[in-house]
């Protein structure tokens, strides 16, 4: 299992503005949203960020699963 310190050491840190990010979308990620996010990555999106949303909806707490992505720059500059 990897520590917080460990990982730090192998990946790059960046600061999100300097990742050249010029839009970013929430998605859904199970069975339907999983295929859009699928697609999104291969149009060269960046996944940023995998969370569980918890919400109240008609007296029963629900949960999510949810992702953040981001789109660079230079995907929207294709020749």
């Amino acid at each position: 299992m990897y520590s917080i310190k460990k990982l730090e050491k192998q990946l790059p840190y960046m600061p999100l503005w300097e990742l050249g990010i010029e839009e970013i979308a929430g998605h859904n990620i199970e069975i339907q949203g999983r295929e859009e996010v699928n697609k999104m990555l291969k149009e060269g999106w960046i996944l940023l960020h995998i969370y569980t949303l918890r919400y109240h909806e008609d007296g029963v707490w629900r949960e999510r699963p949810m992702a953040i992505l981001g789109k660079p720059g230079n995907v929207l500059e294709k020749e």
